[in-house]
C-alpha cells in the first residue's frame, strides 16, 4: 500500500499494548497494498455498485502491476510474502482506522463523483487529526495514528459518521462505517504490515451503518475515555469488537449528571437512634454525645438539619490536624475553617483567638479565658473524628464546655474509649444505626429523583448500609456510564450490571478515583494531605509546587467539585473522611513525602501559619517528608513554645515525637530539657526503673492514660524507644487493639539490639498479641523463645513472665492439666 502524508508516521515511538492478534495461518504475513488513486477518488472503471464486502479482505498487491480495470474479487485474496523479499523493519506501535462506504441498494442510487469527493473528505479530516493515509480504494480508507493521538483519531471518526448522516449529497445521507484496530505496524519500502489493518478493515465490514467498532486493544486504551455499545462478533475465532457508543460517547458528559443527585434526608432509623441528641440540643445547661460509628452514616446532615432549625448562637466544628501534634492546631484550623483568615477571626472572636489562629503560643489560662468569652453561652462543639484532635484543643473545648453548659458532640470508634481530656464530661454513647434495606430504597429515591423502581432498587443494594455509601453507588453509576440523565431523570444507558450486591464503599470511591485525569488527581492529593480548614492560598501553593499553574488549578478544582469529589463551596475540602484517607493510601510512598515536602515549604511561607506552635505540624510533614533532622527541630522549637504557655503535656509529646523522628544525642539532650521543665523527671533519679514501676503498674490497674503519658516521658528522656513500644504495645493489648499492639511491637522489633535480654522481653510481647489475637500455637512458639533467653540469662523473674505465659497459652488451648503443671513449676 502506497504511503502518504501524516509527517513523522514512521518514525519509532515508545512501546504501547497491543490488541490480540487475528488468526493466521503459520508463517502467513498480513499486508495490505490498496492502489491509491490520485486526489483520492475512486478509478473510473470500478463502480462502487460492483464492490462486496468480501472484496475487501486483505491483499497484497503491487501498485504498479495493477491497472485498477483488472481487479476481480479473486485478486483480493490474502498474499503471503517472503521475509527475504522485505528490508529491514521498524515495529511501530499504532492505531488504524478503516472507513466503509456501503455500497449503494440499488444501481439508480449510485453517485461515484460524490463519493469520491466524501472519501476525500475523510481523508483530509483524518489527516487533520494527525493520521498518515495507508490507501483508498472506492469507499475503502486507511489511516494510521500514533497512539498519543487515539482520542483525537477517535472523535473525528465520531464527528465523521454525524457529518455523513446529515450530507445532503446523497439522498439520506452517505451510508458508512468505521473500524478501529490498534498493533504493530512493520515498514519495509512502500508496504505497511499488520494484522491491526486486518482486524480494522474486518471490524468496518461487520459493522452497521453509523457505527465506530474497535477491537480489544483499543477498547482497553480508550476505556477511561469512552463509553461502548453492543459487542460485534466477526466469525473469525475469538476477535471481536465493540462499537462506541454514538449517543453518549464520552464518560465525561455522564460524570456531569452527578450534579442531578440530590442530598438526602436522615432515614428513619438514624432519627431514631439520634432523638436523644435532638432532645438534648434543645436543653439548657451542659449535654455531651458520643456517636459510635463510621464516617458516612448521616449524623453531619443531622447536626446540619438540627442547626438550621435551632439556630444556636456559635457552631465551632473541629477536624485533626495532622499527626495531632500541633497544640491547639485543631482549634486553629477550626477559626480558619469558620471565619476564613486569622485577621477575620480576631475581628469575630477578639485578639487572643487571634493570635490561636495563626499557631502563636497563649498562655493556657489566657486561652481558655479568650474561648470561653468568645464563644458565650451554650455553644455547639462537634469534634469529628476525635482519634485526629489535637489534646490541647480537646481539654481546652472540655473547660470551656463546663463553663458555658455546652452542646458537645463528638464522633468516635465504637469501641474506643474517650481520650483523657473528655473523660471528665457527662458523655452519653449513641450508636449510629446501619441502614436497613428499606431505609436504603428511601435514601435513593430521594437521592436519585423521579428514578424507575429497579434503578432506585440496585442503587439502595450495592450502596450498602450507610448513606454515604447509597449516594457513592449513584455516584459510581453514573461516572461509569451505567446510568444517564435524559433531561427529566435518570435511565439505564443500556443495561443494569449482571448482579446485584453491596459494594464496599472503598471500592465505590476506588472506582471514581481509577477515571480521574493526572491533573485534577495531583489536585485532589494536594487537598487531601492538607486539613480541613485549611486557608485556599495555602492549598495554591502546595499545588503550585506540585506543577500546577493557576489555570491548571481552576479547572481541576472546577472538574472535582462538578463530580462531587470536593465540596461545592468553600474552601477546598474532600466530601468524605473515607475519601479522604483513601486517596492518600493509593499514593506510593515516595509520592506521598513529595507532597509532604511541599505542604512544609509551603506552611513555613504562609503568613497564616507564622505562629511557633504551628512548626509541630510543619514538623510532621518534614519528617514524613524525608528530612527527619528538620522535622525534629520543628518539633522541639514546638515544644518549647507549649512548654513556655504552660502546656506541659503537649511540650512533653512533642519532645517524645522528636526523639522517635531523629534519635541521635542532640535531639535526646535537648527533649529531656523540655521535659524536666515541663514537669517532667528531674536529672539524677533512676529514672528507668521508675517508669517501668509506674507503667507497669498502671498498666495492671488499666489506668492507661498514665501508660501513655508514662511512654511519653520516658522517650523525651531518651530512654529505650524499643522498650517504650513494647510497653505501649502492651496498652494497645488492654484496650482490645490487636491491629495496633502488632504494629507498635513491628516498631519495637526495628529499633531493638539482638542481646538475650532484649530478645526475651520481645518475644514476650508477641507472645500476648498472638495470644489475644487467637493464634495459641504461634505464642507457644514465642513463650519458649522467651523462656530459653530468661534462662541464659539466669533471670527468674523472665523465667517467671515466660512460664505464666505459656500456662496461659496451654488453657486457651482446652490443655488445663498441663497449663496447671506449667504454672507450678515458675520459680517466682
Amino acid at each position: 500500500m502506497e504511503r502518504e502524508g501524516g509527517a513523522g508516521a514512521s518514525e519509532p515511538r515508545e512501546e504501547g499494548p497491543s490488541g490480540p492478534d487475528a488468526p493466521r495461518a503459520p508463517g502467513e504475513r498480513s499486508t495490505v497494498a490498496l492502489p491509491a488513486a490520485p486526489g483520492a477518488s475512486t478509478p473510473p472503471s470500478v463502480e462502487p455498485a460492483d464492490l462486496e464486502p468480501a472484496d475487501l479482505e486483505p491483499a497484497a498487491l503491487e501498485p504498479a502491476a495493477l491497472e485498477p480495470a483488472d481487479l476481480e474479487p479473486a485478486d483480493l485474496e490474502p498474499v503471503a510474502l517472503e521475509p527475504a523479499a522485505l528490508e529491514p523493519v521498524v515495529g511501530l506501535e499504532r492505531l488504524v482506522l478503516w472507513h466503509r462506504a456501503f455500497p449503494p441498494r440499488r444501481v439508480e442510487q449510485d453517485e461515484p463523483a460524490a463519493l469520491a469527493a466524501w472519501t476525500s473528505h475523510v481523508q483530509s479530516r483524518l489527516q487533520a487529526s494527525g493520521g498518515a493515509l495507508l490507501g483508498s480504494l472506492g469507499g475503502a480508507v486507511a489511516v494510521a495514528f500514533e497512539l498519543t493521538e487515539l482520542t483525537d483519531a477517535l472523535d473525528a471518526a465520531l464527528a465523521l459518521l454525524d457529518e455523513a448522516e446529515a450530507s445532503d449529497a446523497v439522498p439520506g445521507g452517505f451510508r458508512v462505517a468505521f473500524g478501529a484496530g490498534t498493533g504493530e505496524l512493520l515498514e519495509a519500502e512502500e508496504r505497511v504490515l499488520g494484522a491491526a489493518i486486518d482486524r480494522a478493515q474486518l471490524l468496518a465490514n461487520r459493522a452497521r451503518r453509523g457505527e465506530l467498532v474497535v477491537d480489544a486493544g483499543t477498547r482497553e486504551l480508550a476505556s477511561t475515555t469512552y463509553l461502548f455499545g453492543r459487542s460485534v462478533g466477526t466469525g473469525a475465532a475469538a476477535l471481536r469488537g465493540s462499537t462506541l457508543d454514538r449517543q453518549v460517547p464520552r464518560r465525561a458528559a455522564c460524570r456531569l449528571a452527578i450534579a442531578y443527585l440530590e442530598p438526602a434526608s436522615p432515614p428513619p432509623a438514624l432519627r431514631d437512634a439520634l432523638a436523644p441528641l435532638e432532645a438534648g440540643a434543645a436543653e439548657e445547661g451542659l449535654s455531651c454525645f458520643a456517636l459510635r460509628g463510621p464516617s458516612g452514616a448521616g449524623a453531619q446532615t443531622f447536626l446540619d438539619a438540627l442547626r438550621e432549625r435551632l439556630e444556636p448562637a456559635r457552631v465551632v466544628r473541629v477536624s485533626g490536624v495532622p499527626g495531632a501534634l500541633e497544640p491547639l492546631g485543631s482549634l486553629r484550623l477550626a477559626l480558619l475553617r469558620e471565619h476564613g483568615s486569622p485577621e477575620a477571626a480576631a475581628e469575630s472572636l477578639g485578639p487572643t483567638l487571634g493570635r490561636v489562629a495563626v499557631g502563636e503560643p497563649v498562655p493556657w489560662t489566657e486561652a481558655v479565658e479568650a474561648a470561653a468569652q468568645a464563644f458565650g453561652a451554650r455553644p455547639w462543639f462537634v469534634v469529628d473524628p476525635v482519634p485526629s484532635v489535637d489534646g490541647a484543643t480537646l481539654a481546652l473545648l472540655a473547660e470551656v464546655a463546663e463553663r458555658g453548659g455546652a452542646f458537645f458532640v463528638a464522633r468516635a470508634p465504637v469501641d474506643a474509649t474517650l481520650p483523657p481530656p473528655l473523660r471528665a464530661l457527662p458523655f452519653r454513647d449513641l450508636v449510629l444505626p446501619q441502614l436497613r434495606i428499606d431505609d436504603a430504597k428511601a435514601v435513593a429515591q430521594e437521592t436519585l429523583g423521579d428514578a424507575d423502581e429497579d434503578i432506585v432498587r440496585r442503587v439502595a443494594v450495592l450502596g450498602g448500609d450507610s448513606p454515604l455509601g447509597v449516594m457513592e453507588a449513584a455516584r459510581a453509576l453514573i461516572a461509569a456510564g451505567d446510568l444517564v440523565h435524559d433531561g427529566e431523570h435518570f435511565v439505564w444507558r443500556l443495561s443494569p450490571r449482571a448482579g446485584v450486591r453491596a459494594i464496599p464503599l472503598d471500592a465505590l470511591l476506588q472506582e471514581r478515583l481509577t477515571a480521574l485525569e493526572p491533573g485534577p488527581l495531583r489536585m485532589l492529593e494536594a487537598v487531601c494531605v492538607l486539613p480541613l480548614g485549611t486557608p485556599p492560598t495555602l492549598v495554591e501553593a502546595v499545588a503550585a509546587r506540585d506543577g500546577l499553574d493557576p489555570d491548571a488549578q481552576a479547572q481541576a478544582l472546577g472538574r472535582l467539585r462538578q463530580e462531587a469529589f470536593l465540596e461545592r463551596v468553600g474552601a477546598p475540602a474532600p466530601t468524605s473522611e473515607m475519601l479522604r484517607r483513601l486517596v492518600i493510601q493509593n499514593m506510593p510512598p515516595a509520592r506521598q513525602a513529595e507532597l509532604y515536602r511541599f505542604c512544609a515549604r509551603a506552611m513555613g511561607e504562609a503568613e497564616s501559619c507564622r505562629g511557633e506552635l504551628t512548626r509541630g505540624t510543619r514538623g510532621f510533614y518534614r519528617a514524613e517528608g524525608g528530612d527527619q533532622a528538620a522535622g525534629a527541630r520543628d518539633l522541639l522549637a514546638a515544644a518549647e513554645a507549649a512548654r513556655g504557655a504552660a502546656m506541659e503535656r503537649p511540650a512533653r509529646r512533642l519532645a517524645a515525637a522528636a526523639v522517635q523522628v531523629h534519635p541521635t544525642r542532640e535531639t535526646r539532650t535537648a527533649a529531656a530539657a523540655i521535659s524536666r521543665g515541663a514537669g517532667g523527671e528531674r536529672e539524677g533519679e533512676d529514672v528507668v526503673e521508675r517508669v517501668s514501676q509506674v507503667a507497669v503498674s498502671a498498666l495492671l490497674s488499666g489506668d492507661l492514660d498514665t501508660v501513655e503519658r508514662t511512654i511519653e516521658a520516658a522517650i523525651a528522656e531518651g530512654r529505650d524507644l524499643a522498650a517504650a513500644d513494647r510497653v505501649r504495645a502492651m496498652a494497645y493489648l488492654a484496650k482490645g487493639e490487636t491491629g495496633a499492639a502488632m504494629e507498635a511491637f513491628r516498631r519495637a522489633r526495628e529499633k531493638a539490639s539482638g542481646d538475650d535480654r532484649t530478645r526475651a522481653r520481645a518475644s514476650l510481647t508477641l507472645a500476648w498479641i498472638l495470644l489475644h489475637a487467637g493464634n495459641a500455637e504461634e505464642s507457644i512458639r514465642a513463650a519458649l523463645d522467651a523462656l530459653a533467653a530468661a534462662r541464659t540469662l539466669k533471670d527468674p523473674r523472665g523465667e517467671a513472665a515466660a512460664l505464666h505465659t505459656l500456662s496461659a497459652c496451654y488453657k486457651t488451648l482446652g490443655r488445663d492439666e498441663e497449663a496447671a503443671r506449667i504454672a507450678d513449676a515458675s520459680p517466682a
